[in-house]
Order: C-alpha cells, then structure tokens, then sequence
C-alpha cells in the first residue's frame, strides 16, 4: 500500500460477511488495489454475539447458484462441514471468516476506526477519513482515497438501542453476553426477522 498518498479503486468498510466475500470476489475479478478496513477484528460482530446463540439459518446445501451452504460468503466453502454442525456459533462463523481472510490473502486492515467519507466533486471518487494515522503518515488519522466504497459494516456493532417508547427498559441482544447471566425466568423477545 502507498502510505504517502493511498488511492485505492475499492474500499470496503467492514470485515463481517458481507465485507470478507465481496472481497473474494473482488479478488476473483482481479481487482488487486483495494483494502478492507475493519474496526476491530475479522468477523468481530460474530465474536461478540452471546454464548447461546446460534445461526437461525441452518448450514447445509441449498444454494441453486453454486453455494455449499447457505452460510457460506465463497464458492466451495462450507461453515456446517467444516464445524460438522448446522447452527454455528459466533466465535465459530467469525473463525470460518477469518480463514476465507487468510486463505484469500485479503488486505485487511484491522483495528481501523472509519470516521468519515466525503463524497469528492463530479464523480471524482471518495474521501474515507480513519483512526489509523499509521496508512498515511504519523498524525493521528489518515484519509484514504478511492474510486468506490463498499459500506458492509453490520448493524449488531451499530444498534438503534432507543427505537420506540419503553426500549430503555430493554436490553438489546448486542449488549448480552451469555443469556444465563441474566436474572429471571421469564424473557419477552422483541424483534423481526
């Protein structure tokens, strides 16, 4: 990566599924300069979901467009046959992502804060503004150029904890570790798929 100017043709924002596979495919395209920036580690939502929960959708072949599993973020990859179970973990999907990473050789940039993107005039490219002075010099952030960015950060890091009368008196799921630390024996489940 050129630290003095860094211009990239893609910036992908966000490491999870979305990031990690639109860079495979990124890279079976044959496009070589860009780089995925991702707040704090490869699949971190994932690591950070609660001890019991599981995938609701299960792993297993189904995918009419060449997909093993519909778990899966690459071609020939299958999470349910590689952890030889249909409902996968966090810490184990976020596993299954970081060895597509590595396999792939994906530029990851991890423990890389975006604060800000600038759209540039006519159509010129984009401005990502991040936490990591190291990309560009030894100021305290550095701004990126790049002709596109893909926004594939999830929503579990970025949750709308207040989104109707009464939320305060809830607890989001990104904010449980482990439901049997919970007191009670009765829980109501706000939500929708």
């Amino acid at each position: 990566m050129n630290t003095k100017n860094p211009k990239f043709n893609v910036v992908i924002v966000g490491a999870g599924a979305a990031g990690v596979g639109c860079g495979v495919v990124l890279k079976n395209l044959g496009i070589e300069n860009f780089v995925i920036l991702e707040r704090h580690q490869v699949g971190a939502s994932f690591s950070l979901w609660p001890q019991q929960m599981r995938f609701i959708t299960p792993s297993f072949p189904s995918h009419g467009f060449g997909l093993l599993d519909l778990n899966a973020v690459v071609l020939n990859t299958s999470p349910a046959l590689s952890f030889r179970r249909e409902h996968l973990t966090g810490k184990e999907y976020a596993f299954y992502l970081q060895t597509v990473a590595d396999h792939f050789q994906l530029p990851v940039k991890t423990e890389t804060d975006v604060q800000k993107v600038e759209a540039l005039p006519k159509g010129k490219g984009f401005v990502i503004q991040t936490s990591r002075g190291e990309l560009r010099s030894r100021s305290a952030s550095a701004s990126l150029r790049s002709q596109f960015v893909i926004w594939a950060a999830g929503e579990f890091q970025y949750p709308h904890l207040n989104p109707f009368p009464g939320a305060k008196l809830c607890i989001h799921n990104s904010q449980v570790r482990s439901w049997a630390d919970l007191e009670g024996d009765e829980f109501i489940i706000i939500g929708r798929l």
